[in-house]
């Protein structure tokens, strides 16, 4: 408030008065310190409510430049110039958005809890149960609920997760997890001509894959055999589960006389210069890998 305001004293009461400020005297004082021109007729009550007055004062568009414009308008430049950084490095994303799932692989028989977990970055994941290819028609992975982290899958059989999984800049990957629960194969290890390590072949060669498994001798004991790209020096494979168009595969085939199943993989030329692991999935839904470079 201040001099010249015209207020009501009591207002929205039985006896509201409406005066005129004449002057405001020692505003810290806790003491009556409004003078009005004319006094009040009635007795009011402590308390009662006063309206009118002047709320707050303009102070103009502009403050000072030395001790605060400059720093506000550097404030402001700063978010326009952010907002450039953030456009720019969006239309330069090309980074695909990298996912895995929580947990264990492998279980003897308990269930195993896991979730997806961003890499890299956030992203919407769509993805699958079944084994099948997910599109962006698939069942979309949600959270728990509002500030919640995402879905949480107990799964207590065999269950092959596959997912695609799409980042704002639209750039896509797809991955696979395999969990076994039960009982699994003693798997031999791969035979001759595979080593471990990482095994040097020649782009477009065939590569005959031996292999063991104690106590069996079905074909059908494998249900998917594919190669994916990989880093020879870290042994690590990128895991989309989908495998290359340009390579093929035999049926597989168990010798009776050692029991040893064989599949013979057929290279790409193209794959010159590259690393690649090889895949073998077992019908207990284990994974058993084999790292090559090609020359």
């Amino acid at each position: 408030m201040a001099a010249g305001d015209t207020i009501t004293v009591g207002w929205n009461g039985p006896n509201p008065e409406t005066r005129k400020i004449a002057s405001i005297a020692n505003v810290a004082n806790p003491n009556p310190n409004v003078l009005l021109t004319t006094p009040l007729a009635s007795a009011h009550a402590v308390g009662e409510v006063i309206n009118g007055g002047t709320a707050q004062s303009g102070v103009g568009f502009f403050p000072d430049y030395a001790s605060e414009g400059q720093h506000e308008a550097n404030e402001f430049a700063a978010g326009n110039f952010g907002l450039l950084e953030t456009a720019l490095a969006y239309s330069r994303d090309k980074t695909p958005p990298l996912v895995k799932m929580t947990g264990d692989r492998i279980s003897s028989g308990d269930p195993i809890r896991t979730t997806f977990e961003y890499v890299n970055e956030p992203s919407v994941i769509y993805y699958t149960v079944d084994g099948s290819m997910p599109t962006f028609e698939s069942p979309k992975w949600e959270r728990q609920g509002l500030r919640r982290p995402g879905e949480v899958f107990e799964f207590s059989e065999n269950t092959t997760v596959r997912w695609l999984a799409l980042d704002i800049a639209g750039n896509t990957s797809r991955g696979v997890t395999r969990f076994s629960i039960g009982v699994q194969y003693e798997f031999g290890g791969f035979r001759a001509p595979i080593a471990s390590g990482v095994n040097e072949r020649t782009a477009g060669a065939t590569v005959p894959v031996k292999f063991a498994i104690s106590g069996h001798s079905s074909p059908a004991d494998v249900t998917d055999v594919y190669s994916e790209k990989a880093d020879c020096a870290t042994q690590v494979a990128e895991w989309t589960g989908v495998g290359s168009p340009v390579e093929s595969f035999s049926a597989v085939t168990v010798n009776p006389t050692n029991q040893l199943y064989q599949v013979d993989w057929k290279t790409s030329k193209t794959w010159k210069g590259t690393c690649r692991t090889l895949i073998l999935v077992l019908s207990d839904n284990t994974e058993h890998t084999a790292f090559f470079r090609f020359k």
